[in-house]
């Protein structure tokens, strides 16, 4: 995804069931905004997902249905501008019917799944170290892991040389099994001319599967509160300003799943 050739600029992706958008829980979307793109052409890798259960047209109901990725302008923008979606690789579409309630008596594996969306308030745009959104899963089996995935706009803004981390909590605590869950914007403009002008709000994607809080742990059942957070990078003293949720619905998509198969080897560097 991309925008370019344009000052102070947003367009929004989003998707559309039977030409629809979705209005329960709330819209399926992912915004780019930039302060200055006349001479800036950025290319992206992006994620736009959630889970919709009706349109203005009422619940979903059995049968086909055609699934769109749509692209338009952001809310309280009039001009369009040079959107470009797909650059140099294959897009994909995955859509997936899923039950609205857990089975505990099913006897395959029947997924236990919450979503939560909200437009995050101006007043935690800034806000480091304490929650700037939460979701609450009811996990019912003991054997079963955590997958936790976050949805939204992230930015940096007006920093030369800074690093800042959003990242997952469950029950107040990081994964540490297998590992966090977490993303990074790390900008170095140092002796750039772009510093007063570099300004871009991106799509982002922040998903992790955690089976516990400590080495060797697993999560019982009972309700787990995932948190998004955001704080300063290791190593670094500092803390910068950032935006989360820009102009757009963030979405939390909390999931019980069976374990997965054994870890994947180590990178090889």
């Amino acid at each position: 995804m991309r925008i370019t050739e344009c000052s102070d600029c947003c367009m929004r992706w989003f998707i559309t069931i039977d030409g629809e958008e979705c209005t329960s829980p709330g819209p399926i979307e992912g915004v780019i905004y930039t302060k200055n793109g006349s001479n800036i052409n950025i290319h992206r890798a992006s994620v736009i997902a959630g889970i919709c259960s009706e349109t203005s047209s009422g619940a979903i109901a059995d049968g086909v249905h055609q699934l769109h990725v749509e692209v338009g302008l952001c809310d309280g923008f009039i001009d369009s501008y040079n959107a470009y979606t797909g650059f140099a690789t294959t897009s994909h579409m995955t859509i997936e019917e899923i039950p609205t309630t857990f089975n505990a008596a099913a006897r395959n594996f029947w997924p236990n799944v919450k979503q939560c969306q909200m437009n995050i308030p101006d007043n935690l745009q800034n806000q480091t170290g304490n929650p700037l959104m939460s979701c609450t899963l009811n996990k019912k089996k003991p054997e079963t892991v955590i997958k936790a995935s976050w949805y939204g706009n992230i930015a940096l803004e007006q920093c030369e040389d800074c690093c800042m981390r959003w990242y997952l909590t469950i029950n107040g605590e990081e994964c540490q099994t297998p590992e966090p869950i977490d993303g990074a914007i790390m900008q170095d403009l140092r002796g750039s001319r772009l510093l007063d002008i570099f300004d871009i709000r991106r799509p982002a994607a922040i998903s992790g599967i955690c089976y516990g809080p400590s080495e060797g742990s697993q999560w019982g059942p009972g309700d787990l509160k995932v948190d998004l957070i955001v704080d300063v990078c290791p190593g670094t003293n500092s803390t910068f300003d950032v935006i989360t949720g820009y102009n757009s619905k963030s979405t939390f998509i909390i999931e019980e799943i069976p374990p997965p198969a054994d870890d994947c080897d180590e990178a090889i560097i």
